[in-house]
């Protein structure tokens, strides 16, 4: 019988209908589900190398952590952690294999004090205590109503996590892998109580795929806020907050206790983010990480530890070496900087007279410091703060002339900062079950010619393109045959302080000036002293001096520049208009 459009509605066509419409949402929906998983799956793998071709790394000599070393043996990687290691190790079948003959392969360095990826912070502006109509101030009804649950005075955040303004950007960490640096403490820069640093792995990725440990120290700064903008606005006023809060923060505890066991007639304690994040830091389950700008604040700074019993560690200033009693009294370790201060300027007579002895000794003693913490059984770091990945070997070199063992100057980027940051047992050695943070290079570690050839992160491999050799680095061009400057060149520098300049060089041989332009404004060169393929540059500014060493390489230049004694950056540019580099025949006088 022949069925009308109509007949379709009726009866048990109806429910035939109707049960065939859910049988297709249910697969459709079942083919969605399996698409997603698969897209889901697809994106795991990337994020972690999960279930990839093993790696093997074989007959190298291979530095299992400083002080032991095995020749010729092999390392294997997989799923980001290290299988095994040893000269009876096999490279298992289809792994992809790295010829180690003639490389050397130890653990990735950890920078134990950085801002690598960390997104600007928008610095906090002080509050009035509540209450307000103190001495001078507005009165009460003046203020700003108060926001959220934080701490009354703004620059009090232990609560903040680094990890909430983390970014990924792997333009940022590309100089720091490539110096053999794998992980990095990033730590917050606003407020006294600033709050929690992160461990991150140093490899592309989203930001909850680099931390390691969220939770490593909380963060603390004696610098006070500026005039007139709120308390505290002096020295005496940070120090008297900083016990405050912890007194502060101790009571909270003990309250909040005691409501919890029985609540009836007992007042509720006030929700402030602050007090619950200080709790680990007043059990000794977590350490704080004192900034200390100078010695003086080392020296409070422990002994306001002493007095709360909370674990210091002093991000140090590179003197450490006038108060080693300190730290060995304390038994606190110590990060330090190898950013040494420039030679003082002595050659001419009239300048010399303004240089101080204090000054003379501290740039002779600068890099003997981490010697001296050495000598003196002080566990220490270093961190690239101030100086950068690209001149870090060199200066750690310095640091090893003046004394310091190559085996303590390893450990003071591996075992040490995994040591003193809580993460020895995943980080810091080559050995089975730990993760892959591994560095293959064409040398000993701070020698003058290795090269890192290949970084593993977390598993995940690196190849580093290799440097022409000493000697040929400049294209075999003749260093003391002099180049012409002259020109419009773009400069930038890398880092963690990054900017963009302009440099303008006129004049001629013997009288060279210039002027570099960028965001900062616009300044002149000073004197300029150009030595075949080599110029170095002054300039001042309101902070001190501006010093430039740089070389030429045909329309490319490198080298750095140091600003005062705060920061060194490594820059590097390109000739964007002008004669070209040789200079003519008739400057070949000029040396």
């Amino acid at each position: 019988m022949q069925r009308t459009f109509v007949d379709l509605f009726r009866g048990d066509s109806i429910r035939r209908l109707l049960l065939r419409a859910t049988i297709l949402r249910m697969v459709v929906l079942t083919m969605a589900v399996g698409v997603i998983v698969a897209l889901s799956g697809a994106v795991a793998i990337a994020a972690a190398p999960q279930g990839a071709v093993p790696y093997a790394i074989t007959g190298a000599t291979v530095i299992v952590r400083p002080g032991t070393t095995i020749e010729g043996a092999t390392v294997v990687i997989r799923d980001g952690l290290i299988e095994a290691v040893g000269t009876e190790v096999v490279a298992p079948a289809g792994a992809r294999v790295i010829d180690g003959t003639d490389m050397v392969v130890y653990a990735g360095w950890i920078d134990a004090y950085s801002t690598i990826l960390l997104r600007q912070q928008e610095a906090t502006q002080p509050q009035q205590r509540p209450g307000g109509g103190g001495p001078g101030g507005p009165p009460a009804a003046a203020q700003e109503p108060e926001i959220g649950t934080g701490h009354p005075i703004a620059r009090i955040h232990p609560e903040y996590s680094v990890t909430e303004d983390l970014i990924a950007n792997e333009s940022d960490i590309e100089s720091h892998r490539e110096a053999g640096f794998t992980a990095a403490l990033v730590v917050p820069q606003d407020g006294i109580y600033r709050g929690e640093s992160a461990l991150i792995a140093l490899r592309e990725g989203s930001p909850g795929d680099l931390v390691i440990d969220g939770d490593v120290a909380q963060v603390v700064s004696f610098q006070s806020g500026r005039y007139g903008g709120g308390y505290p606005g002096s020295l005496i006023g940070v120090l008297a907050t900083f016990r405050q809060v912890l007194l502060d923060a101790q009571r909270w505890s003990t309250w909040q206790d005691r409501y919890e066991q029985s609540p009836a007639g007992i007042q509720r304690p006030p929700q402030v983010d602050a007090y619950p994040a200080l709790m680990p830091v007043l059990a000794g389950d977590r350490p704080v990480l004192f900034e200390a700008s100078n010695n003086r604040m080392t020296e409070r700074a422990l002994r306001l530890a002493q007095e709360f019993a909370i674990r210091p560690i002093i991000k140090g200033n590179g003197r450490e070496y006038e108060v080693t009693f300190l730290f060995t009294d304390a038994g606190a370790p110590v990060i330090i900087p190898v950013d040494y201060p420039r030679k003082p300027g002595v050659d001419d007579p009239d300048a010399a007279i303004d240089v101080t002895l204090e000054t003379l000794q501290r740039w002779d003693r600068a890099a003997g410091n981490a010697a001296a913490l050495e000598n003196a059984g002080i566990s220490f770091a270093f961190t690239t703060d101030g100086v950068g990945p690209g001149s870090f070997s060199e200066n750690v070199r310095k640091a090893i002339e003046a004394g310091l063992s190559e085996d303590v100057a390893l450990a003071a980027v591996t075992t040490e900062p995994a040591r003193i940051l809580g993460v020895d047992a995943i980080l810091g050695t080559v050995e089975a079950g730990k993760i892959a943070n591994v560095v293959v290079a064409t040398g000993a570690p701070f020698g003058e010619d290795s090269q890192v050839r290949h970084v593993f992160v977390d598993g995940h491999h690196s190849e580093i393109e290799a440097r022409p050799a000493k000697g040929s680095e400049r294209g075999g061009e003749d260093p003391d045959e002099p180049v012409d400057p002259r020109g419009t060149w773009l400069v930038t520098s890398s880092g963690e302080f990054q900017m963009e300049m302009t440099w303008t060089i006129t004049g001629s041989p013997g009288s060279y000036a210039g002027t570099v332009s960028s965001d900062m404004g616009v300044m002149s060169f000073d004197r300029v002293r150009l030595r075949g393929a080599s110029m170095s540059v002054n300039m001042s500014m309101e902070m001190g001096e501006i010093f430039i060493d740089v070389f030429f390489e045909g329309d490319e230049l490198s080298g750095s520049m140091a600003m005062g004694d705060m920061m060194t950056l490594d820059i590097m540019g390109k000739r964007t208009s002008g004669p070209g580099a040789r200079a003519t025949s008739g400057q070949g006088g000029l040396r």
